[in-house]
């Protein structure tokens, strides 16, 4: 990288390390982290969820013990999602993911702007031959 490049992007980096989307989702991150209830019950959601693939391969499985595992996981699932700090972690990281497609897109249309279109302008809704918009 030459020098003047090195300069921009290391300042890029410290603009971002002060930016209030990407410190916004480092503390959703941390929240989510020390929440050991929400952790739990991640811990618990991915046990049931082995627990109902093993049991779904079986050739005799126990469809009480599935309806049972499903109805759980259905639960586990509708409490993680509903827990503050984990809706604040999926809004953050998204706000942060929308910034990076960004950064992304703008180094795309530097380096192939023959495959980028103008994300500004109506998209033709086939996204196999594009290098992406979203």
């Amino acid at each position: 990288m030459n020098e003047n490049l090195k300069k921009n992007y290391d300042q890029l980096i410290e603009e971002l390390k002060k930016d209030e989307s990407v410190l916004a989702y480092i503390k959703a991150k941390e929240d989510y982290a020390n929440n050991q209830i929400l952790m739990n019950k991640v811990i618990e959601y991915n046990a049931q969820a082995q627990a109902l693939e093993t049991e779904n391969a079986k050739a005799d499985k126990d469809s009480l013990l599935v309806a049972s595992i499903t109805g759980r996981l259905k639960t586990l699932y509708d409490e993680i999602i509903g827990d503050p700090c984990m809706t604040a972690l999926n809004e953050t990281e998204k706000v942060v993911n929308e910034l990076v497609t960004e950064f992304n897109y703008g180094l795309q249309m530097v380096i192939a702007p023959e495959t980028m279109h103008d994300h500004d302008h109506d998209c033709g809704g086939d996204c196999g031959h594009c290098g992406g918009c979203h």
